[in-house]
């Protein structure tokens, strides 16, 4: 496996890792809307903390490959 290979392949693990982020956050927002409980709104804003720390971790070349794609803004 070239270094390059490798790169794309750490670069699809870390973008899983920032979905899987967003899934828990939507989770812990369904359960504070269904208990109101401010633990649950607490998780959430953890989950997006850790979200968006792996959003700021992506590679040049994912941010350039996203954009090129119409991914980011």
């Amino acid at each position: 496996m070239t270094s390059e290979e490798k790169q794309q392949l750490a670069d699809k693990a870390l973008e899983l890792r920032i979905q899987a982020q967003g899934h828990l956050m939507q989770v812990a927002m369904i359960y504070f809307e269904l208990t109101g409980a401010p633990y649950y709104r607490t998780l959430a804003d953890h989950y997006l903390a850790d979200q968006n720390h792996l959003i700021g971790q992506r590679s040049p070349a994912q941010v350039q490959r996203m954009e090129l794609a119409g991914g980011l803004a």
